[in-house]
């Protein structure tokens, strides 16, 4: 019976073994997505705060970058989906909020462009028009500015963020936003140049730095 009883154990604990590393390879989060808007938003931030700085036009808006990762991103999200069998629902769900927040992206891009616009057209149909003195005294008419629009991008990055962060107890996403929320308060009181950077540093400690730890482990995990 003694014998009897620790081969049941053993056996328990073989199945148990064998449970525990089907679920590792049946899930495995690549830190791919995180590496792709980490890199985006990163270089678009740095990039546009050192066009400003320098007083460079590169004859289209970088931010547009953007909206071309949002193809890859989807790409990347079936491509996940399908390898997925453990905890299916919890990873459809995550994968959910990052292509939502990849949309709310392009469509708050498309709003800081258009929003400045449309208001100047409006208020020069009620008659109001602002104008600009240059140095060289010529006269410019303004675009109105959406006020600390940019503000609003560091909310937005720090949302799912937060969420992926929360739901896979993954300390350097949750880290990443705590930091982006401290950058919302500064941008408020810093100058447009200074939000892009802001913008910048976001997208680097958001998903950047925590894309390439959970590439590395994804790697380290494919090699065992």
């Amino acid at each position: 019976m003694q014998q009897d009883k620790v081969l049941t154990e053993q056996e328990s604990l073989r199945i148990i073994t064998e449970m525990i590393q089907k679920a590792k390879q049946d899930f495995k989060e690549t830190g791919i997505s995180s590496l792709l808007w980490g890199s985006v938003i990163g270089f678009c931030g740095i990039t546009s705060f050192l066009l400003k700085e320098f007083n460079i036009d590169p004859g289209f808006d970088i931010w547009l970058l953007t909206a071309i990762a949002i193809v890859p991103q989807i790409f990347i999200s079936i491509k996940e989906s399908k390898k997925r069998n453990a905890k299916r629902l919890e990873a459809d769900s995550l994968a959910s909020v990052w292509i939502v927040f990849a949309i709310s992206v392009l469509l708050l891009t498309f709003y800081q462009n258009v929003v400045g616009y449309a208001t100047a057209d409006i208020l020069k149909n009620l008659g109001v028009t602002w104008y600009e003195k240059k140095a060289d005294g010529t006269i410019e008419q303004l675009k109105p500015n959406v006020l600390s629009g940019s503000s609003l991008y560091l909310l937005l990055y720090a949302m799912p963020t937060m969420i992926t962060g929360l739901n896979k107890k993954f300390k350097p996403m949750i880290v990443g936003a705590l930091i982006t929320y401290l950058l919302f308060f500064i941008s408020v009181y810093t100058p447009f140049k200074i939000d892009l950077l802001l913008q910048g540093i976001s997208g680097i400690v958001c998903w950047l730095i925590p894309g390439i730890i959970l590439y590395r482990r994804y790697k380290k995990a494919e090699a065992c």
